[in-house]
């Protein structure tokens, strides 16, 4: 295998290993983001409205606006 060959194999590589870490590493943050959020207002659930109102439900069910 020549230079230019195994140079643009190696990055190559590293650009799709970089990329992949990039997206993957976002959207865990976001799981763990919205675990967070459940586990401080203690509720089963989340919801965020187009008009950015906050809603949790709690394990029976009852609605409650966080903002």
């Amino acid at each position: 295998m020549d230079g230019t060959t195994h140079t643009l194999l190696a990055v190559g590589l590293m650009a799709a290993s970089f990329y992949s870490g990039k997206y993957l590493g976002r959207r865990e943050a976001v799981v763990e983001f919205v675990n967070t959020l459940l586990a401080v207002f203690k509720v089963q659930s989340l919801e965020i409205t187009e008009d950015l109102e906050f809603f949790v439900y709690d394990d029976d069910g009852n609605q409650k606006k966080v903002n």
